[in-house]
């Protein structure tokens, strides 16, 4: 049911940020390097705990795509609402 998002991230301290998280116990998963930064894989209530972490580390954090049931009941919703408009 949980919704979870692709995320890249670059900065200084990327490597910081994921032994951090791997401490927390959060789970991330299709870890890939590319050019500066990674590309992985992560739940968005977990997106929400690490804010601190975020700016901690000072990276910094571009959502590439958004998936799970959430996302989808809200496109849903929206394709709705415009029919009924």
């Amino acid at each position: 049911m949980a919704g979870y998002i692709k995320v890249f991230i670059t900065g200084d301290n990327k490597e910081r940020f994921l032994n951090l998280c791997s401490n927390k116990q959060i789970p991330i998963w299709h870890i890939s390097e590319e050019n500066e930064g990674y590309y992985f894989y992560i739940y968005v209530s977990d997106i929400k705990k690490l804010k601190h972490d975020i700016k901690k580390t000072r990276i910094t954090i571009r959502i590439e795509g958004r998936y799970g049931l959430p996302f989808f009941l809200f496109i849903l919703l929206n394709r709705c609402l415009d029919l009924v408009v």
